[in-house]
């Protein structure tokens, strides 16, 4: 059959031909993918049904695999489940140990602070024993110097001091 184009004038197979060509050619690689063994050739020749791994299973044994996959799949959630647990387990193990180290710690510097305490206690009531002191003396000196004061202006006249009138004293 003959098509003509603005390109030129191509020649293609009739419609019969092209569908009988088709359908062949999709029989073959069935046949071929499916390892089928026609006339002894084929892909793979020797994935015929003589094999075990290329004849057909039974309804039976088919449930029976999907049964076993059923139950590795149950094996395998315990054994996944039984993983958790066991990671929860040491979790918490480890939670109560660092608790306890933390603890202990706590305790230390606690046991530092009121030791720390109680000697800033002692250094305070020194200072204030101190300062007492300080203060009684500072007092005794007070009355010394009041003391002092009242004997010169009582006893000692300025103008026995000065009687030259030296320094701009009246004398």
């Amino acid at each position: 059959m003959q098509i003509k184009t603005n390109d030129g004038t191509y020649s293609v197979g009739s419609n019969g031909k092209t569908n009988t060509a088709l359908g062949l050619g999709i029989a073959g690689l069935a046949t071929a993918l499916l390892g089928g063994n026609i006339l002894g050739g084929g892909i793979a020749p020797n994935m015929g049904q003589n094999t075990p791994d290329g004849r057909f299973v039974t309804k039976a044994e088919l449930d029976m695999s999907m049964q076993l996959q059923a139950k590795d799949l149950e094996l395998a959630k315990c054994s996944s489940a039984l993983a958790l647990k066991e990671s929860e387990s040491y979790t918490d193990k480890k939670l109560v140990e660092v608790y306890a180290n933390m603890e202990t710690q706590i305790n230390r510097v606690s046991d530092r602070m009121e030791a720390d305490r109680r000697a800033q206690e002692q250094i305070n009531a020194q200072q204030m024993a101190y300062n007492a002191a300080a203060n009684a003396n500072i007092d005794v000196l007070k009355s010394q110097v009041a003391s002092l004061a009242s004997v010169t202006k009582v006893y000692i006249p300025s103008a026995n001091i000065c009687q030259s009138n030296c320094c701009g004293c009246n004398s």
